[in-house]
């Protein structure tokens, strides 16, 4: 089941990433819950993409973390933290049907406990489609004439969505830096830079990485994310970005960080390295 979770989730949050969110016919708005501190609802809208078919839908509530690579996982045992904000998150309705083209408004609410310690709290909404009488039996007589004579079982897999939702308590902080990078050279021949960020605070980390090649008192761009995420409570994150500059074998580069969408364009961290290509 491990093994199934980091093969699977990665390609649910790709598509996660495309805006806006759909599987199955389902279509998600917004892709990420953010509950400020004092606010006590959200919305999430449910959309039936399908012009034929009506949906039923169910919401819960799924513990995902991040490791340093980046992909999530789903753990087998809670955290007392993650048990918390669960137990923190209601929906209305959690269930419904969907006719084709019809949309559902979902209220989500937020019931902190008293005295809860400042902080982020973070889980997963997941939104399942379920099958409805009118889809179950076309899918089964289409598969059934595909299985080969003799089996006996047929199995109808349903990929449903999941969105992150922040709680925030209070003003929690975070601080990301760079700490180290290497010059690496896969095994497709192109080259990369592997980076290492830290996060140090009460909340999840979205920074955008620039680097650049530094000569001659000038500095010129030769790779760009415009968005890492450092989930809360993670320490460490890998980030591994493609040199788009073919003729760099090394030299000094300087890596720069600036929060994500800060239109103030702040640099939060910045850092030379002398890097070497193998």
């Amino acid at each position: 089941m491990h093994l199934l979770n980091r093969i699977c989730l990665p390609l649910l949050l790709a598509l996660a990433l495309c805006a806006p969110a759909l599987a199955n016919g389902i279509m998600l708005d917004p892709l990420r819950i953010v509950v400020p501190d004092g606010q006590r609802y959200a919305a999430l809208t449910i959309l039936n993409q399908s012009s034929a078919e009506p949906i039923i839908y169910n919401i819960s509530t799924v513990p995902l973390r991040m490791q340093e690579d980046g992909s999530l996982y789903e753990p087998t045992t809670l955290t007392k933290r993650e048990a918390l904000t669960r137990s923190m998150l209601r929906f209305s309705p959690r269930t419904a049907r969907l006719q084709p083209g019809g949309k559902q408004a979902v209220r989500i609410a937020v019931r902190k406990p008293p005295n809860l310690p400042e902080g982020e709290y973070m889980s997963y909404i997941s939104v399942s489609p379920l099958d409805t009488p009118e889809s179950v039996a076309p899918k089964l007589d289409h598969a059934a004439s595909l299985a080969p004579k003799g089996s006996s079982m047929v199995v109808d897999v349903k990929v449903g969505m999941r969105i992150p939702v922040i709680i925030y308590q209070g003003s929690p902080s975070v601080q990301t830096a760079v700490s180290a990078v290497r010059a690496v050279r896969r095994k497709d021949g192109k080259a990369y830079l592997d980076l290492r960020l830290n996060r140090t605070g009460n909340r999840s980390s979205f920074v955008e990485t620039s680097v650049f090649r530094v000569a001659n008192g000038r500095k010129e761009l030769i790779a760009h994310k415009d968005r890492t995420v450092t989930y809360f409570p993670l320490a460490a994150r890998t980030l591994t970005l493609p040199i788009s500059d073919p003729e760099f074998r090394g030299g000094r580069i300087l890596v720069e960080l600036r929060n994500y969408k800060d239109a103030t364009q702040t640099v939060i961290d910045s850092k030379e390295f002398s890097v070497q290509l193998p």
